[in-house]
Parts: C-alpha cells; sequence; structure tokens
C-alpha cells in the first residue's frame, strides 16, 4: 500500500500512467472507434489534403486517406514495437548488469567498457547506424532499437547490485521496464 500511496502522489508518474493506459485502449478499441477503418490503405485523390473537419478530424494526406483513422489504427503496431523493444533490451541488458556487478576481473570490465561506448553515442542516432547495415525492416529496427536501449538497463542495474541488495534490484527491474514503455 506504501508503494500505491507513493505512486497516487507522483504526478508524472501518474501522468505517464494515464498516457499508457490510454494508448492501450485505444490500440484494443481501434478498429471499432476509427471512422474510416477500411480506407487507411486506400487512395482517395479528390480527397488529398483536406483540411481538418467533421469528416476527417485530422484532415487526409498526400493520397486522400484519413490521418485520424490513420493514427488510432497505427497505435497498435506502435505498442507491439515498443512492447518487443523493451522486452528485448531487459532480457539482454539485465543478465549484463547482473554479471557485470555480481562478477569481478576481466568480464566485468569488458561489459562494463562495451556499455560505457554505447552510452557515450546517442541512442536513435546508433539505432539508426545499426538498422542502416543491416536489412531494411520492422524487426531490424526493433532490433536496433533493443541493442541500443539494452546498455542503458546494464549500467542502471549496477547501483542496486554494489549494495547486494536483490529486492532493490529487482524493483529497479520493474521500474525500468514501465519507464521504457512510458518513453516509447
Amino acid at each position: 500500500m506504501l508503494i500505491l500511496r507513493k505512486f497516487a502522489r507522483d504526478i508524472p508518474a501518474l501522468m505517464g500512467l494515464i498516457i499508457v493506459v490510454f494508448a492501450v485502449i485505444v490500440a484494443v478499441i481501434g478498429p471499432w472507434i476509427a471512422p474510416h477503418p477500411g480506407d487507411i490503405v486506400a487512395a482517395h485523390l479528390l480527397q488529398r489534403l483536406k483540411p481538418p473537419s467533421a469528416a476527417f478530424p485530422f484532415g487526409t494526406d498526400n493520397l486522400g486517406r484519413d490521418m485520424f483513422s490513420r493514427v488510432i489504427l497505427g497505435t497498435r503496431g506502435a505498442l507491439e514495437v515498443a512492447l518487443a523493444v523493451v522486452a528485448l533490451a531487459a532480457v539482454i541488458g539485465v543478465p549484463l548488469g547482473l554479471v557485470a556487478g555480481y562478477t569481478t576481473g576481466w568480464l566485468s570490465e569488458v561489459i562494463m567498457r562495451v556499455t560505457d561506448v554505447f552510452l557515450s553515442l546517442p541512442q536513435l542516432v546508433l539505432a539508426l547506424a545499426l538498422a542502416q547495415l543491416l536489412t531494411p525492416s520492422l524487426e531490424t529496427a526493433m532490433l536496433a532499437l533493443a541493442l541500443t536501449y539494452l546498455y542503458e538497463k546494464t549500467d542502471n542495474l549496477l547501483a542496486p547490485i554494489f549494495a547486494h541488495s536483490a529486492f532493490n534490484a529487482a524493483n529497479l527491474i520493474v521500474l525500468f521496464a514501465a519507464e521504457s514503455l512510458n518513453r516509447a
């Protein structure tokens, strides 16, 4: 109950929770609330570049597709990508952080030096560079984002490990996942 009370007093955390819950609700009920669900891939050249109106709340794009419907129906894909990136980064980054924190010697040093190199570069620039090196696809983009994001998890997990508190490390893992979903 103490954690819930602290969470309820944290306004940015509550706002993040509201945004994530809203996005999940929109992703789940999107096909039923989108005004033009069948027209998100069809071209309607006579309706191209229309300004926002009652028929098209966000207007239309250069192919005449309703932007509001595209945003609603695109929420599901965006959440799938965000969850996949966070899960993959946590699955790889948390064990690396645990190994680097609990062991001493060359293995810990190698993990931390590689982590330091990745943390010194902007994440998005590095992800774009990795995505360019691999075949262009959604899976490649998710892998590139996960690979660049896992080093943040590896580095941030070391503080509670050095304090030898497994409970704090477990809490941090849950918080990193929640923060990552909020940022994605």
